[in-house]
């Protein structure tokens, strides 16, 4: 099965509701000097998943400073904005039309009339740009209205007067968003349609694989697929970054700070996810309650 039947939900699978009845995606690791937290995260939630689950807040109130992916002030600034329109649409007179062949621009059409819409609004955008608006409508639909536990805890922190950092700039995750499906922008868009047809079921599916702590299900449900047919997107999204971040981790140990590091829960699952990389490197990894 190829790959990008996968890839739309990689990006849903960040986006996941989290069961508050479950075991919560949060972990102390340490070493014989220190240790500090690492949660999985979520970037949209639906409004009764809230109060978060009481591990999450565990760890907050027993750390100093909150490590997110990026800097979320950055990402919601003007300037990021503006750089991220420039990235994502097409400024050159180009279209979206122009650059995926006639059959996939047919089936966007189609899709785009069942949502009671038409294509000609999504003309400026890039097809990974397209992909994220897709799937965020498909969400909104299902419910995922509010923000995520990254910006909850973010948002927390500053009214707590809280220490914040950042593992990466938004210009490295933006990167990231541009490179998405680049080459083979007709398979993405096409694999994105199918696989929406059934987001509910397969958002079930993926919830109960985290929320149970099947990290072994998670990764054969989606990493080894995506590794194997497609390992340039791999190595982009999940590998350079986990392996960016790993000395940024490793240096917090250091500190007389204890620290909360909250990422996206995908980089935390297989044998390149931080926990794997962090439990070879002799550090102890424990599952909080």
């Amino acid at each position: 099965m190829s790959t990008y039947k996968r890839i739309p939900f990689f990006i849903l699978a960040f986006f996941l509701s989290l069961s508050l009845q479950a075991d919560s995606p949060v972990w102390k690791v340490s070493n014989s000097d220190a240790s500090i937290y690492i949660g999985g995260t979520i970037h949209v939630l639906k409004p009764t998943d809230f109060p978060l689950n009481k591990t999450f807040h565990k760890a907050y109130n027993d750390s100093d400073k909150i490590y997110f992916e990026v800097d979320i002030d950055k990402v919601d600034s003007r300037e990021f904005q503006e750089k991220a329109t420039r990235e994502l649409i097409y400024t050159d007179g180009q279209t979206l039309k122009d650059n995926i062949s006639d059959k996939t621009y047919g089936l966007l059409e189609e899709f785009f009339i069942n949502k009671g819409m038409h294509i000609s609004m999504m003309q400026d955008f890039k097809p990974s740009m397209l992909v994220l608006i897709m799937t965020v409508m498909e969400l909104e639909a299902l419910g995922f209205h509010s923000a995520g536990v990254d910006d909850f805890f973010y948002k927390l922190a500053k009214k707590d007067k809280k220490k914040v950092g950042a593992l990466e700039s938004i210009d490295d995750q933006l990167k990231f968003l541009v490179n998405m499906g680049k080459g083979e922008e007709d398979q993405l868009i096409r694999y994105t349609i199918k696989d929406l047809e059934n987001t509910s079921q397969t958002m079930d599916k993926i919830k109960d694989m985290w929320c149970y702590a099947k990290m072994q299900q998670m990764q054969q449900y989606l990493l080894v697929p995506m590794r194997k047919e497609f390992p340039n997107l791999y190595q982009e999204m999940l590998v350079d970054r986990n392996n960016n971040w790993l000395p940024i981790i490793k240096d917090m140990f250091k500190t007389k700070e204890k620290e909360f590091v909250l990422v996206g829960f995908l980089h935390l699952v297989g044998e390149d996810g931080l926990l794997q990389q962090l439990k070879r490197d002799g550090y102890k990894i424990e599952m909080i309650d």
